[in-house]
């Protein structure tokens, strides 16, 4: 019997556009870890969380991606299912909407499978001048 694999995560990435293409692959389209706004309180009106994760293939894991504040209150949350294939690997796109930026600093994309955290990324909101 095979050892199955905690899953991990090898890339993980904000992007103003995303999506998979017919054999799998990711396009990924305006990276980014700032945001500049004019004012406080904002609302971000799309953006999409990007990444690939690592596991047994043809092992299901259940996933949470979480967006903290600066405070680490969580404000949005979505439930993932990824599924590795043969390679071992899973791609996933998580469209994010309505983001509210209460505050500028740094808040934070957390990726949790088993209640544990395998992947992080940070994006900083900052006021333009």
């Amino acid at each position: 019997m095979k050892k199955t694999k905690p899953l991990e995560i090898e890339l993980l990435e904000f992007a103003d556009f995303a999506n998979p293409t017919w054999d799998n692959k990711l396009n990924l389209s305006g990276i980014f870890d700032e945001i500049y706004v004019n004012k406080i309180p904002a609302i971000h009106p799309r953006m999409y969380a990007v990444g690939i994760g690592r596991g047994t293939p043809g092992r299901d894991y259940g996933a949470d991606i979480l967006i903290k504040d600066p405070k680490g209150k969580t404000l949005q949350a979505v439930e993932l299912k990824l599924t590795p294939g043969g390679n071992g690997r899973a791609n996933f796109i998580a469209e994010v909407e309505d983001l509210p930026l209460k505050t500028t600093g740094r808040y934070t994309l957390h990726i949790l499978s088993n209640k544990k955290v395998v992947g992080k990324r940070n994006l900083e909101v900052k006021k333009e001048n």
